[in-house]
């Protein structure tokens, strides 16, 4: 799609157990950007992949193809897990003006994401406050989600990622979920170095809001912009209108609200 010069390129990263599909609402809201959506191999692989490193290689180098191939500057954006591989995968990649070079990641945008501290992961750690694998389904004592080998496997997507989407578009994504590596340590907290927006849903029942206010807060300041949106884990596809002008203001626009 055509892009203005003077725009950064958008990078999408998805969350675990989804595909770049679930941008595509998204990619249409922001139109006036060259976007890029690489897709995660750890959400498509079977058997599932035992680390993020695939992940991390295939985002760095869709990345890394924006900053140093074409010169140009890169905002990464990113949900859930994707944060986690974009945070990964943007090291050494931060705008090189300084060194005298053209191109570099300007921005990272977190939608409801993890947010993580150097050695952590999603399945440890830092990451364990959300403890998403304890709360049961609705009704049940059947937990939402298993780990096993350092994979994870969703058993209630529908209220657990979009419960706030009718009932046969929840079923559709769901119908998307695969199995998920989820055990990486991260070893390069790129939001310590690169202006950093976060995106908390209120309504999210994966990584729920207070969890998420605990991943900024950790940050310790190093967060430039924090919003809220009513919405569930997935505002991509339930509040497209707050996210484009979200990523937009990232990408240094002035962004009237309706």
């Amino acid at each position: 799609m055509s892009a203005s010069s003077n725009k950064p390129t958008i990078v999408l990263i998805h969350g675990a157990w989804h595909t770049p599909e679930s941008f595509a609402d998204l990619c249409s809201q922001l139109s006036a950007y060259k976007i890029i959506t690489p897709s995660l191999p750890s959400s498509s692989t079977t058997p599932a992949l035992p680390s993020f490193d695939r992940d991390v290689e295939i985002a760095c180098t869709a990345i890394r193809n924006v900053v140093e191939n074409e010169g140009e500057d890169c905002l990464v954006v990113m949900h859930s897990y994707g944060g986690v591989v974009g945070t990964e995968a943007v090291k050494g990649l931060k705008h090189r003006g300084k060194d005298g070079f053209g191109g570099g990641v300007v921005g990272l945008v977190y939608l409801a994401s993890f947010m993580l501290r150097e050695g952590e992961s999603v399945a440890e750690n830092g990451a364990a406050a959300a403890a998403p694998s304890e709360s049961p389904k609705p009704g049940t004592n059947e937990c939402w989600l298993t780990i096993e080998n350092g994979l994870g496997t969703v058993h209630d997507g529908p209220s657990r990622f979009y419960n706030d989407l009718s009932p046969e578009t929840a079923a559709y994504w769901t119908s998307k979920l695969t199995a998920q590596s989820i055990a990486s340590p991260l070893t390069y907290a790129a939001w310590r170095y690169i202006p950093t927006s976060y995106l908390l849903c209120t309504e999210d029942h994966a990584l729920p809001f207070p969890v998420q206010e605990k991943l900024v807060e950790r940050a310790e300041g190093f967060v430039d912009v924090v919003e809220e949106v009513k919405s569930s884990h997935s505002p991509f596809l339930s509040q497209i209108d707050v996210v484009g002008r979200f990523i937009r203001k990232a990408a240094g626009e002035k962004v009237i609200a309706p």
